[in-house]
């Protein structure tokens, strides 16, 4: 490829191999990591991946998160004054950085670079985790537009869900998963498997309308779900999101009804649309209340919440 910079109003020409793509304007560029991301690994290539984007873009500056929402408040305050940021670390780090650049109002562009356990936003999204294939393609002239929920006044990239089970992304430690991976979360599940009680909740859309007791709920845009296909069929920018929930007949949950969502998570989704416990719904706006506070996972991030909305903002983002 022959890629092209302005630089000190000289244009420098630089010889890759690959395809074409021409930048002609003066981009400025964040790259936002977090350094305690799966192993460690960006850390090892973070000279790599300057050098790289610095042959993009006019100026690249740079900035190591160091504590949990340290990446949201930064960004809050100053993505404004980029033109592309790309963010490097697992799906939580995204997450809190889109969040922010959402409610910024502005048009950044987004290039990820993924480096956490399961990385299911990269997966759905085709993103290699191979750090110089995924460098090739951001690509400030080929974009995908990506739907964001809208949660109260939260913002959601990929899942929004609660009850059985989906405390396990931000209960399951750091340590662990750096260790054993998604098998991690298995070991969490086992911990609490007799610990687990069924929620009543309230559930409004448009079409619907539900009152009862339910094990799980979750309101997805994405294909992957802790490193599990089960939403295959996931469009990702329709305006839209999949909403899937298990009703139970009572508070306790039956021994089987744990069982059916381990299917759902093997199978999809998909393949168990049969049983009539199981409820999928398409929608792009959602309404749920419970009698107390409920742990919410949003992006794997836990939120009480006793009651709240589920808006889709279409095409509120754009990745690289």
């Amino acid at each position: 490829m022959h890629f092209f910079t302005q630089k000190n109003k000289k244009l420098h020409k630089i010889d890759f191999g690959f395809k074409k793509c021409y930048n002609l304007m003066v981009m400025k560029c964040l790259f936002i990591f977090n350094p305690k991301s799966g192993k460690g690994k960006i850390v090892k290539k973070f000279d790599y991946i300057y050098n790289q984007l610095k042959t993009f873009y006019n100026e690249v500056e740079c900035y190591e998160t160091k504590a949990s929402l340290d990446a949201y408040k930064f960004l809050l305050e100053n993505a404004k004054h980029f033109d592309v940021i790309v963010i490097s670390g697992g799906d939580g780090t995204l997450s809190e950085c889109v969040s922010a650049i959402a409610k910024t109002n502005t048009q950044i562009k987004i290039g990820y670079i993924p480096s956490g356990t399961v990385n299911d936003v990269a997966k759905t999204l085709k993103i290699s985790p191979n750090i110089k294939k995924t460098l090739q393609n951001i690509n400030l002239d080929k974009t995908t537009p990506y739907d964001l929920m809208k949660i109260n006044d939260n913002y959601g990239i990929y899942v929004c869900c609660f009850g059985i089970f989906t405390d396990t992304s931000y209960q399951t430690s750091q340590k662990l998963k750096n260790i054993f991976g998604k098998i991690a979360y298995v070991f969490h599940i086992l911990k609490i498997w007799f610990k687990q009680k069924a929620i009543w909740v309230d559930i409004k859309t448009k079409d619907f309308n539900y009152c009862g007791y339910c094990s799980c709920l979750f309101a997805l845009n994405t294909k992957y779900l802790s490193g599990f296909k089960i939403n295959k069929n996931a469009d990702l920018n329709d305006g839209n999101i999949d909403l899937f929930f298990i009703k139970t007949k009572s508070k306790k949950i039956r021994f089987f009804d744990k069982i059916k969502l381990f299917k759902v998570y093997i199978k999809g989704f998909k393949n168990v649309e049969k049983d009539k416990n199981i409820v999928k719904l398409y929608t792009d706006n959602i309404k749920i209340k419970f009698e107390n506070e409920v742990p919410i996972n949003i992006d794997g991030e836990k939120k009480l919440m006793k009651n709240f909305e589920i808006t889709v903002v279409k095409n509120k983002i754009k990745f690289l």
